[in-house]
């Protein structure tokens, strides 16, 4: 799930569409057991990428380099109920992982807006990460996102995404799903 928010500058909205396809690649992708989707979210969610669309990290960044921003707010909630949609059509015998990027506060009112969208994944047993970019993502309201506090990984600037790849994509690898002997997507 990539932040596409008014509040990303196209350059930084540039910056998480590249640390994705290296994300990607650093997880294996490409490798033929792993396959990737991206959603982006503003005031609505919209999956740019289906699982089946891309098979290597080239076509994965070529295909990146061609989405627009969608701007507006910033509704996480409406990006975790898409990505609720397109797990429930994963194959249902891998590792399932969610990468949720974000650079600020939940736009909406809502009391509980991740409740049910939240519940769902669980209930689809997804693995949960947020990748928190900047001092304005607090763990607050992120920390409901993800099963454990150290799921949500802090960056302090979307200039510093690059030089982080390894680190989380280390944690990703180590995460439940992996420890417990899951098969790896």
């Amino acid at each position: 799930m990539i932040d596409s928010s008014s509040s990303v500058s196209p350059a930084d909205h540039k910056k998480e569409k590249d640390f994705v396809a290296a994300l990607a690649k650093s997880l294996n992708f490409g490798s033929g057991k792993t396959r990737v989707a991206v959603i982006l979210y503003s005031d609505y969610a919209r999956q740019a990428i289906r699982f089946d669309v891309v098979n290597n990290p080239e076509s994965l960044q070529s295909v990146l380099d061609g989405l627009q921003q969608l701007r507006g707010g910033r509704r996480v909630d409406r990006g975790l109920t898409s990505a609720t949609q397109m797990f429930r059509g994963s194959r249902p015998d891998v590792r399932r992982i969610l990468v949720m990027i974000t650079s600020g506060e939940h736009t909406s009112e809502s009391i509980n807006p991740f409740e049910t969208a939240l519940q769902q994944l669980k209930t689809l047993s997804v693995e949960r990460f947020v990748v928190a970019i900047g001092p304005e993502s607090s763990g607050k309201y992120l920390k409901p996102v993800v099963e454990r506090d150290e799921d949500v990984i802090y960056v302090p600037t979307f200039d510093s995404l690059r030089s982080q790849i390894l680190r989380i994509a280390e944690h990703i690898s180590k995460g439940r799903g992996f420890l417990s002997g899951k098969a790896k997507q």
